[in-house]
């Protein structure tokens, strides 16, 4: 590893999202309005624009589907883009908000902020399962699913040049075969393609040791000089610079998603996005209204045996009854 860096893209927004494809070498990058298939070392970007994404947060590639889910927070729902066209279609809507998906054996997995439970369908059909795991999990923790034991064979179509290539700092793949040598910001190749050599504009901040990065860089909350010299002597102001076309800004100065202002969970560190002046919630025909009027849960979570409200309400007054053949425990 070098530790070198480059900007693999920019922006108008600030990512959501972004999961790495080996099958087609692109970066899918979740954005607020679309998702951006970003080839490493080519600035071209392509755009799949669509008003159906406000804030798609999470991102899973399906081999198997050839397509991208997309779990959109804001708009409770899951999208697919199949690879190669030009439209997003829903797969499911009216759901929670999504924070994390997988996919495995033509099987698509999620869980939703505040749930316990895992949730999934077939890539083919939107036939709902789920299974409660709140003896594992509470509506407090935040949930994130990977997969292990992943089979190796299925990428093995992807072109792996850059594990033999020679680049003294950056290598990128090519689509079938071959790669090429790149260099981090303020740095050139030489003659010999592999080799990167010092080239520093004048309009860039130095971190004093040869090295250079964009003035941008400075101060933006994460290390870029090898010697820590532009994130030094920051303060609160500098580094709080949050996208407000996708982000709500914190009292201490945090950005959190837009979609998590007054949701009914206390995101900001602080607190100060669940403050009294929050409206009530306005729940959706499949969703039963907590007592507090500030969290939406599914409706067959209420008297499942497991709170999903953050105030315990879905489990109240619960009487319920068991076949013959089962045996009723005494909390009922």
């Amino acid at each position: 590893s070098t530790s070198a860096n480059m900007v693999a893209m920019s922006s108008t927004s600030n990512p959501l999202s972004m999961v790495f494809v080996p099958e087609k070498n692109r970066l899918v990058v979740g954005e607020n309005g679309k998702i951006s298939i970003v080839q490493l070392g080519n600035p071209d970007v392509q755009e799949i624009v669509s008003y159906k994404l406000s804030s798609p947060g999470s991102l899973v590639y399906s081999a198997q589907a050839d397509a991208v889910f997309i779990g959109d927070a804001a708009s409770r729902a899951i999208y697919r883009w199949d690879w190669g066209t030009e439209e997003v279609v829903p797969v499911l809507e009216n759901i929670g908000e999504v924070v994390s998906m997988a996919v495995k054996d033509g099987l698509l997995y999620w869980v939703e902020k505040s749930g316990t439970s895992l949730l999934w369908i077939s890539i083919y059909n939107s036939e709902l399962s789920w299974l409660p795991i709140n003896d594992i999990a509470s509506p407090n923790d935040l949930l994130h699913l990977s997969l292990s034991g992943q089979d190796a064979s299925s990428n093995n179509s992807a072109n792996m040049a850059c594990i033999t290539a020679h680049c003294s700092h950056l290598c990128f793949n090519e689509d079938t075969s071959g790669h090429t040598c790149s260099c981090p910001y303020g740095m050139s190749l030489s003659r010999d393609k592999m080799t990167c050599q010092e080239d520093c504009p004048d309009n860039v901040f130095s971190c004093g040791d040869g090295q250079c990065v964009p003035q941008s860089w400075k101060c933006d909350g994460t290390v870029d000089c090898t010697n820590q010299a532009d994130e030094v002597n920051c303060t609160m102001v500098e580094l709080a610079r949050c996208d407000n076309s996708t982000q709500s800004t914190c009292d201490d100065g945090a950005c959190i998603l837009s979609s998590w202002w007054c949701d009914g969970d206390n995101d900001c560190p602080d607190s100060s996005d669940e403050k009294e002046d929050c409206p009530a919630l306005v729940c959706g025909e499949d969703r039963f209204s907590c007592a507090d009027k500030r969290q939406c849960v599914l409706a067959h979570w209420v008297c499942d045996g497991g709170e999903d409200c953050a105030d315990g309400s879905d489990e109240a007054d619960c009487q319920v009854s068991c076949p013959a053949e089962q045996f009723q425990c005494e909390d009922r």
